[in-house]
């Protein structure tokens, strides 16, 4: 989810987990921080929970540190890495997915197990 957006398709009932992507970039932790207490704040109401967090390494200093101390702080997981990569950029600049650009790439596998990581915590009780 986006920030400006996110809380709509809650109420609507569109989203019955949310995951959180940062990096450890101080800003970044900052926003995230802000979304999962909205998110907290609506699953008290009855929307969606919060499904983890989702690292999208930038190589800060203390990136895993960080985002470590987050999910504890909102008593969570981080449910998956994925690598800072130019794989991404280029594919951007051919107007593709990284997914259909590089379908045979480490990257394109990294996605492909976040996916199955988030279904995972989809099928443990709660629905997505």
């Amino acid at each position: 989810m986006v920030c400006g957006g996110f809380s709509m398709p809650m109420r609507k009932g569109y989203a019955d987990q949310v995951f959180i992507i940062t990096s450890g970039e101080n800003m970044a932790i900052h926003a995230a921080a802000n979304i999962a207490m909205a998110v907290e704040n609506f699953k008290n109401r009855g929307y969606a929970a919060l499904g983890g967090l989702i690292l999208n390494r930038r190589n800060v200093k203390r990136e895993d540190e960080k985002v470590e101390e987050l999910a504890r702080d909102f008593q969570t997981e981080i449910i998956g890495s994925l690598s800072h990569s130019e794989q991404v950029t280029l594919a951007e600049e051919r107007q593709q997915i990284l997914l259909e650009a590089f379908p045979d790439s480490e990257m394109a596998e990294e996605y492909r197990e976040l996916a199955r990581r988030m279904m995972a915590v989809c099928r443990g009780g709660e629905k997505c």
